[in-house]
């Protein structure tokens, strides 16, 4: 017998899900950022890191490792103590979130409540994505979610874009900041 709280409980994690496919990259919990990039480098074929930029609000530096492709891996390192990747830290790091880049953050976030998914971080400006606004959210399946609101594309996404266009390296268009600035991945 179908239970009509459960498809409806379906019907808006399908929902949820179909609002949040731009996978933007994985977020990985480091003791060291230098240290993960020379143990990683080749077996993530890393071709790009930008970074590390420091977030005094969360506590931590972040560094994005790009390869052939859209999605980027997010190394993270404590940058002070007490950091929230401190705990993380004691049980080993490692694969810590998941995060998407969707163009309404608040409705977002509203749509993972009624799905079921608590509030792990309100939304706040993030250093890695020039202001920015990022979220988290945990899954009922305690899965951590990382959202970023949409934004004019990044240096770095520019830069993917020619390259998978097989297009050479340009000078960054006129108003857009340069190399390490916090335009973020």
């Amino acid at each position: 017998m179908l239970d009509s709280s459960n498809l409806m409980r379906r019907a808006t994690a399908e929902s949820f899900i179909e609002d949040v496919m731009r996978l933007l990259h994985v977020g990985v919990v480091v003791h060291s950022i230098s240290d993960a990039l020379d143990q990683h480098r080749e077996i993530w074929a890393v071709t790009r890191v930008d970074g590390p930029y420091h977030d005094p609000s969360q506590c931590v530096n972040v560094a994005f490792a790009h390869s052939e492709g859209p999605v980027s891996i997010e190394l993270i390192e404590p940058a002070g103590q007490p950091s929230p990747v401190d705990n993380f830290l004691k049980r080993g790091g490692g694969l810590a979130h998941l995060c998407f880049e969707v163009d309404d953050l608040d409705h977002q976030i509203a749509q993972a409540r009624q799905a079921g998914a608590v509030i792990a971080s309100a939304p706040k400006p993030a250093a890695a994505f020039g202001g920015r606004r990022i979220a988290f959210v945990r899954t009922p399946g305690r899965m951590l979610i990382e959202y970023v609101e949409a934004g004019p594309p990044t240096n770095a996404q520019m830069r993917n874009a020619r390259s998978l266009k097989g297009q050479d390296e340009q000078a960054d268009p006129p108003g857009r900041a340069a190399e390490g600035s916090s335009n973020g991945p």
